[in-house]
């Protein structure tokens, strides 16, 4: 069964488990300048997730959107109260889904909390939920105009620095291969992430008046913005808006854009952040 998991990019959550396993990643800023990530398990199973982490409403947004099971370890006043007017399929460890889930005693709370495709399979089971696989993108090659790229450099911070935070994609062996700060990024298993296609969308943001996180955002989905489309080791410019289903689709010149296969990764950069290619 697809489920949807919430989990997080933390210095002190990396390296992470499962992340390898994912047919679709989101990547998108939280507070205090660090990403979490929107991970959907649906055809393959991973063994162990995590760190799980709390929710955002733009995470509520996206599980809306894909109608999944969606994992997570609570959430601010704002995810939570969204859950429940959207009628969410909701997997908290907190409240209600515990025994789905576990503690790793080699790390410390709040980076030590794990599941595993298994497992959510079971909870959503016993709560009755179900969802779909998500539709793919259509496969095809991207339109003319299309620059050779080797890779592409995502610096989602933004003045003060609080710590070095660089997210990046190079193509190698016919695939984008995950990078953190200049390195390959390793799971927990010494897998390496690759992805098939890399989304990079600009979406404004605004501070989340939620009382108990500072510093909390909301995405501004309505807005539409730039657009990046990376396959095969290319890149196209375009824009992106809403689809009816109300999740982000890429077009250039009016026409969506071909995909080059999954994994399919959506990298959400605020329009403060900073994106280069090589």
């Amino acid at each position: 069964m697809p489920v949807a998991v919430v989990m997080d990019n933390a210095p002190a959550a990396r390296p992470q488990s499962g992340l390898e396993d994912a047919d679709v990643v989101w990547e998108i800023l939280a507070e205090g300048f660090i990403t979490r990530y929107f991970a959907i398990f649906s055809s393959r199973p991973s063994p162990q997730v995590g760190p799980v982490r709390s929710a955002r409403i733009y995470f509520d947004q996206l599980d809306r959107a894909y109608g999944l099971p969606m994992a997570h370890a609570g959430g601010n006043v704002d995810a939570l109260a969204w859950i429940g007017t959207w009628h969410l399929q909701n997997l908290d460890e907190i409240y209600g889904s515990g025994p789905y889930f576990w503690r790793s005693t080699g790390r410390t709370a709040p980076d030590n909390l794990y599941t595993s495709t298994d497992l959510l399979e079971k909870a959503a089971r016993a709560d009755g939920y179900s969802g779909p696989r998500p539709a793919e993108p259509a496969v095809g090659a991207l339109p003319p105009g299309a620059l050779p790229t080797t890779g592409v450099s995502l610096n989602y911070l933004t003045d003060p620095p609080v710590y070095t935070y660089v997210a990046g994609w190079k193509w190698e062996s016919g695939a984008w291969v995950r990078t953190v700060n200049g390195a390959v990024a390793q799971m927990t298993d010494g897998d390496t992430v690759r992805a098939g296609t890399v989304y990079v969308l600009v979406v404004p943001d605004a501070p989340d008046p939620d009382p108990y996180t500072p510093g909390a955002l909301k995405m501004l989905w309505s807005a539409g913005g730039k657009a990046w489309v990376l396959q095969n080791g290319a890149r196209v410019a375009g824009s992106w808006a809403l689809d009816p289903a109300g999740l982000p689709q890429v077009t250039v010149g009016g026409k969506a854009v071909g995909s080059g296969g999954g994994p399919y990764w959506y990298e959400v950069v605020p329009t403060a952040g900073e994106v280069s290619f090589q």
